[in-house]
């Protein structure tokens, strides 16, 4: 997680403001199915140094009830937040809808699992249920926005969709 620190505060050092493009993009196009585009706008850039300034802020909040559980849960718990901060800036420097969409739907499968075996009380399974069902429930709207605006322009990229004049 501080590693993941270090290189967002080197990106947001690097990071040259004067322009309103995608910096530090990576394109992934080697499959003929999908074509995965990441990178970096003012907006992002921040959301990214928000998230890898909260994953060790989160994970030292919790040294004394992760210490005092038993070394299979710590092990799942530290690959279980790396897994969700690396979701995270994955939802944020993706530069296609479909993409954001499946980022930000897959940290609900693992927050659904943490909510079960590291949640207090008795009503864990019925706090991981709501949490995971008003959430998916939330998001659908933004899926059918998503189809919509694919049906419009063509292509659910960040850079197509915003040349299109309405």
């Amino acid at each position: 997680a501080l590693l993941n620190l270090i290189i967002s505060l080197f990106i947001w050092f690097e990071f040259d403001s004067s322009t309103s493009q995608y910096q530090f993009v990576y394109e992934f196009n080697h499959l003929n199915i999908f074509h995965f585009n990441f990178g970096i706008d003012s907006i992002s850039l921040f959301f990214v140094l928000l998230t890898t300034f909260i994953t060790p802020i989160a994970l030292l909040s919790n040294y004394s009830n992760i210490i005092g559980s038993e070394a299979k849960n710590l092990k799942f718990f530290l690959i279980s937040i790396l897994i969700l901060e690396t979701l995270q800036i994955c939802a944020f420097v993706s530069l296609d809808l479909i993409l954001f969409y499946i980022f930000f739907e897959s940290v609900l499968p693992l927050l659904f699992i943490m909510i079960l075996v590291f949640g207090h009380g008795n009503d864990r399974f019925r706090s991981a249920f709501l949490f995971f069902l008003y959430t998916l429930s939330g998001s659908l709207p933004m899926l059918l926005s998503i189809l919509l605006i694919y049906s419009y322009v063509g292509s659910t990229d960040f850079n197509l969709i915003s040349n299109i004049n309405p």
